[in-house]
């Protein structure tokens, strides 16, 4: 497990201008976020992992976020040679996304688990009008 509090401080900024991509908070977004970070990171020795966890933080955007039918999430990419951070956005939501154990049988609670034993580390923020900002940073390697 990574020493993550359930909410932390914003990640670190690199000063790299970062990639975004906003899309409607629909289940076919997934497909869309996992595309546009896999062009983006190409080469990057943890693409698998970083598909995974992006995977993960969009499906709990679009199911635990806004209820709106216009709610967009967004996607915002760092990559350097020897990191990349990935941050999904929700435009707020019932409750802030947290860590919880799921029981071995269970279908659900598994997304943060998984970003949780993949990433190098991972957090939560939430900004002044109530979004969420859940974010993973991983070295290219291990």
């Amino acid at each position: 497990m990574n020493a993550t509090a359930e909410t932390t401080p914003s990640p670190r900024d690199y000063g790299i201008e970062p990639r975004r991509l906003a899309l409607p908070a629909d289940t076919m977004s997934v497909a869309d976020a996992r595309y546009h970070v896999r062009r983006t990171l190409k080469r990057f020795p943890r693409l698998d992992d970083a598909l995974i966890c992006t995977s993960e933080l969009v499906t709990n955007a679009i199911v635990h976020g806004s209820e709106r039918r216009d709610a967009l999430i967004v996607v915002v990419i760092h990559r350097e040679d020897a990191f990349a951070r990935i941050t999904v956005e929700d435009s707020g939501g019932r409750s802030e996304p947290r860590l919880v154990w799921a029981q071995t049988r269970a279908e659900h609670f598994r997304g943060l688990m998984l970003v949780d034993a993949l990433a190098d580390c991972w957090g939560v923020y939430a900004t002044s009008l109530g979004a969420h900002h859940v974010w993973f940073e991983m070295a290219a390697t291990r």
